[in-house]
């Protein structure tokens, strides 16, 4: 059970920090927070950390075979895969393609709706190995 709790604490660890640093990148292109040089150092971090957090994703999806099921490990593939297709992609396409402030609000859109997304999933699989607390979310 310890094992399986830092696999969630470095799985959530994980997860918030890509989401946050995704976060970070749409909210600068936005008409509420226009901002091109904080958007350009955003995106710079972005990409400095991208490798590193996938290869702890893709490990993280590996230790969570050994200790859970198949089922959370699943779970944790399926939302990097879904990471790729409505974050990752979209935004690079967005930066390399200028994108429009109506494209970047609505990316930013998606951003927060995976980051509360990430949020459940994180209490979802803490409820299937049984070391919630509550399942109130």
């Amino acid at each position: 059970r310890q094992a399986q709790a830092k696999l969630i604490e470095d799985f959530s660890a994980t997860v918030f920090m890509y989401e946050t640093l995704a976060l970070d990148v749409s909210w600068f292109k936005t008409k509420e927070a226009r901002n091109d040089a904080l958007f350009g150092r955003a995106f710079t971090r972005y990409s400095d950390r991208m490798v590193d957090l996938l290869a702890t994703w893709r490990a993280l999806e590996t230790r969570a075979q050994a200790l859970t099921s198949m089922a959370v490990s699943e779970k944790i593939y399926e939302f990097q895969r879904r990471v790729f297709a409505e974050q990752d992609t979209p935004m690079n396409l967005l930066v390399r393609g200028g994108g429009t402030d109506e494209q970047w609000g609505a990316q930013h859109r998606t951003n927060l709706r995976m980051l509360n997304e990430a949020d459940h999933l994180v209490v979802e699989i803490m409820n299937d190995l049984g070391i919630a607390k509550s399942n109130l979310r």
